[in-house]
Protein backbone atom coordinates (compact mmCIF):
# COMPACT_ATOMS: atom_id res chain seq x y z
CA UNK A 1 0.00 0.00 0.00
CA UNK A 2 1.45 3.33 -1.07
CA UNK A 3 0.62 6.17 1.32
CA UNK A 4 2.06 8.83 -0.97
CA UNK A 5 5.07 9.29 1.29
CA UNK A 6 8.65 8.56 0.19
CA UNK A 7 9.94 5.11 1.17
CA UNK A 8 12.50 6.55 3.61
CA UNK A 9 9.70 8.16 5.66
CA UNK A 10 8.12 4.75 6.37
CA UNK A 11 11.10 3.64 8.43
CA UNK A 12 10.65 2.76 12.08
CA UNK A 13 11.02 5.81 14.31
CA UNK A 14 12.98 5.34 17.51
CA UNK A 15 11.66 6.91 20.75
CA UNK A 16 14.47 9.49 20.78
CA UNK A 17 13.68 10.51 17.19
CA UNK A 18 9.99 10.83 17.92
CA UNK A 19 10.58 12.94 21.03
CA UNK A 20 12.92 15.15 19.03
CA UNK A 21 10.27 15.55 16.33
CA UNK A 22 7.61 16.30 18.97
CA UNK A 23 9.87 18.91 20.59
CA UNK A 24 10.53 20.65 17.25
CA UNK A 25 6.83 20.57 16.42
CA UNK A 26 6.03 22.28 19.74
CA UNK A 27 8.99 24.67 20.04
CA UNK A 28 10.33 25.07 16.50
CA UNK A 29 13.97 25.83 15.80
CA UNK A 30 15.81 27.55 18.62
CA UNK A 31 18.87 29.51 17.46
CA UNK A 32 21.91 29.81 19.72
CA UNK A 33 21.79 33.21 21.45
CA UNK A 34 24.82 32.90 23.68
CA UNK A 35 28.09 34.79 23.55
CA UNK A 36 30.15 34.35 20.38
CA UNK A 37 32.95 32.61 22.27
CA UNK A 38 30.48 29.97 23.56
CA UNK A 39 29.24 29.00 20.08
CA UNK A 40 32.25 26.75 19.23
CA UNK A 41 31.86 25.06 22.63
CA UNK A 42 28.15 24.53 21.94
CA UNK A 43 28.75 23.12 18.45
CA UNK A 44 31.69 21.03 19.70
CA UNK A 45 29.32 19.32 22.14
CA UNK A 46 26.28 19.21 19.84
CA UNK A 47 27.77 17.49 16.79
CA UNK A 48 29.29 14.46 18.60
CA UNK A 49 26.17 14.31 20.81
CA UNK A 50 23.93 13.91 17.74
CA UNK A 51 26.17 11.33 16.08
CA UNK A 52 26.67 9.25 19.22
CA UNK A 53 23.02 9.52 20.27
CA UNK A 54 22.06 7.89 16.99
CA UNK A 55 24.49 5.04 17.71
CA UNK A 56 23.97 4.45 21.43
CA UNK A 57 20.54 2.77 21.31
CA UNK A 58 21.47 0.10 18.74
CA UNK A 59 24.82 -0.33 20.49
CA UNK A 60 23.17 -0.88 23.89
CA UNK A 61 20.56 -3.24 22.45
CA UNK A 62 23.25 -5.26 20.66
CA UNK A 63 25.29 -5.44 23.88
CA UNK A 64 22.28 -6.72 25.83
CA UNK A 65 21.33 -9.16 23.07
CA UNK A 66 24.82 -10.67 22.95
CA UNK A 67 24.83 -11.22 26.72
CA UNK A 68 21.33 -12.69 26.61
CA UNK A 69 22.31 -15.14 23.87
CA UNK A 70 25.46 -16.17 25.78
CA UNK A 71 27.99 -14.63 23.36
CA UNK A 72 30.01 -13.21 26.24
CA UNK A 73 33.27 -12.71 24.34
CA UNK A 74 31.48 -10.49 21.78
CA UNK A 75 29.39 -8.90 24.56
CA UNK A 76 32.49 -7.86 26.52
CA UNK A 77 33.97 -6.06 23.50
CA UNK A 78 30.89 -3.90 23.12
CA UNK A 79 30.31 -3.56 26.86
CA UNK A 80 33.67 -1.81 27.20
CA UNK A 81 32.62 1.06 24.93
CA UNK A 82 28.84 1.25 25.40
CA UNK A 83 28.69 2.78 28.94
CA UNK A 84 31.22 5.59 28.22
CA UNK A 85 29.35 6.51 25.02
CA UNK A 86 26.01 6.43 26.84
CA UNK A 87 27.45 8.60 29.63
CA UNK A 88 28.84 11.13 27.13
CA UNK A 89 25.48 11.34 25.35
CA UNK A 90 23.65 11.81 28.66
CA UNK A 91 25.96 14.50 30.04
CA UNK A 92 26.41 16.32 26.72
CA UNK A 93 22.62 16.40 26.25
CA UNK A 94 22.22 18.28 29.53
CA UNK A 95 25.09 20.63 28.68
CA UNK A 96 23.69 21.33 25.20
CA UNK A 97 20.31 22.12 26.78
CA UNK A 98 21.89 24.50 29.30
CA UNK A 99 23.97 26.21 26.62
CA UNK A 100 20.99 26.56 24.29
CA UNK A 101 18.37 27.78 26.75
CA UNK A 102 20.51 29.48 29.39
CA UNK A 103 23.58 30.64 27.42
CA UNK A 104 22.93 34.38 27.84
CA UNK A 105 22.82 34.26 31.62
CA UNK A 106 25.66 31.72 31.68
CA UNK A 107 27.94 33.98 29.63
CA UNK A 108 27.10 36.96 31.87
CA UNK A 109 27.99 34.95 34.99
CA UNK A 110 31.28 33.73 33.49
CA UNK A 111 32.40 37.06 32.05
CA UNK A 112 31.60 39.52 34.80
Amino acid sequence: MNSGRPSWSRQTISPSRSTTRWHHAQVGCVPFHGAAWLRPVYLGLLVPHIVLAALVVPLALTTIYRAWRGHFDRHRRLARVTPPIWLYVSVSGVLVYVLLYDARSLSRRLCC
